[in-house]
């Protein structure tokens, strides 16, 4: 196998297969570029997948949950004779929805952190475990997971074709142990930032606590499931963008190569010379 650029400024390569059945070295090319058009998709797709895996997981228990929680809000109001709630009560609920919708996110981006947080803390072998990035928006803190898990990955390549003392394996050890400290810092940054949002979201809800004392007891007791529902539903929703967004994006995941010739037999035999 020869493989060469056609010039030195050419991002397009050639390559040439030497075989004495002409059929099989045109198949044995074509096969060999369909095979790497397909691993670079595959590691452009880990993430997605990684993601996909997360959502898939959450969107289980929310299901169980959401079902649940639906049943105990019918099976209350069939139980008490409640049909609805008041407008006093309809205006409670609306001020602290999108409280909670608040609390569900900074909880899904603290369970995303930690995941992003246990990659970089118990890597050691293979790409398996790269986390998903659900809900994330610092783009620092995603380019540098995206660098270190295009060096692991170089790093897995790297292994089947050069020994464990190569440099340029030990060039790219090194350059993953310096990304993960800034990673490291980013992580807690942003912890400590949600944190501190997600005690603000509690106190709000705090007060709006206060204004259900207004409430008669068995309004309250329906307007508790009712909110409970709320807050399941509105995960469920998100959950069910987020599997689309993740769908859309691993389909349309394509190779950054694409075939500018198909493989092609020369017209005469090019070995042995007469």
């Amino acid at each position: 196998m020869k493989i060469a650029p056609v010039s030195k400024m050419a991002t397009v390569i050639n390559l040439e297969y030497m075989d004495v059945l002409p059929a099989r070295g045109e198949a044995i090319v074509n096969d060999l570029i369909r095979v790497y058009n397909e691993a670079a998709v595959k590691d452009k797709n880990r993430m997605a997948a990684s993601t996909m895996s997360f959502v898939e997981e959450r969107l289980r228990i929310v299901t169980r949950e959401l079902s649940e929680v639906e049943k105990e809000v019918a099976r209350f109001k069939t139980n008490e004779g409640i049909v609805d709630i008041s407008e006093q009560s309809k205006m409670f609920l609306g001020s602290v929805q999108d409280n909670d919708a608040k609390l569900n996110e900074a909880n899904m981006q603290l369970s995303v952190l930690e995941s992003i947080e246990k990659y970089v803390n118990g890597k050691t072998e293979g790409v398996n475990m790269v986390p998903a990035t659900l809900g994330l928006s610092d783009p620092v803190l995603l380019e540098l997971v995206n660098k270190l898990y295009e060096t692991e990955l170089e790093k897995e390549k790297l292994k089947k074709t050069t020994g464990a003392n190569s440099p340029s394996l030990t060039a790219l050890n090194r350059q993953a142990e310096m990304l993960k400290p800034g990673i490291r810092e980013n992580i807690q940054s942003q912890r400590s930032n949600l944190e501190a949002g997600k005690a603000r979201l509690l106190s709000a809800n705090d007060r709006f606590m206060g204004m259900l004392r207004s409430v008669p007891g068995k309004e309250r007791a329906l307007l508790e499931v009712s909110r409970q529902q709320a807050i399941k539903n509105n995960i469920y929703t998100f959950l069910l963008q987020k599997r689309e967004e993740t769908a859309l994006a691993y389909a349309a995941a394509i190779s950054d190569s694409r075939i500018v010739d198909g493989a092609e037999t020369a017209g005469v035999p090019v070995s042995p010379e007469r």
